[in-house]
């Protein structure tokens, strides 16, 4: 099906940029042998401090099985360490080496330079104007969340 530009789905042009950003950002990302999930949990970690694995899943919106494998890797790589929770013995918290830390400064001065691409002759009314509707699209689709949980609770 071919679309013109004024009746392009939403979905299908947010999926498309979506994917092209990833591509770029992963290429950009491939000489420091990172992944772009893995740059995610970097910059949580560099934002947010040191956090439990259960917290660091929430924020990265992570499985716990797949936080434990993204954790373990960049453990390997010596960039995140993890130690026993003082206040839960039950659970791990998670921060970044020196080495993280210092890849993530790097890294940031890097996607600076990739966003200013990326943003090139988009005014800022514009990007205030994207981030309101892609915030109104992230409410209704956990609207549907919530919904579809209620429904099949119903169900059962």
């Amino acid at each position: 099906i071919m679309y013109d530009e004024q009746n392009e789905p939403l979905g299908r042009l947010i999926y498309f940029t979506a994917q092209k950003i990833g591509v770029q950002a992963e290429s950009f990302l491939r000489p420091y042998g990172l992944t772009l999930e893995q740059l995610h949990l970097i910059k949580t970690l560099a934002a947010d401090g040191e956090l439990s694995q259960q917290h660091l899943g929430v924020a990265t919106n992570k499985s716990a099985g797949n936080m434990t494998r993204l954790i373990n890797r960049l453990e390997k790589k010596g960039l995140v360490a993890r130690r026993g929770n003082p206040a839960d013995r039950r659970s791990l918290l998670v921060t970044l080496t020196l080495q993280g830390t210092a890849l993530e400064q790097e890294i940031a001065v890097l996607f600076e330079q990739f966003s200013a691409l990326l943003h090139q002759e988009i005014g800022a009314q514009e990007k205030e104007e994207v981030r309101r509707v892609l915030r109104r699209m992230t409410a209704n689709l956990e609207n549907m969340e919530c919904s579809n949980k209620q429904r099949s609770g119903a169900d059962e």
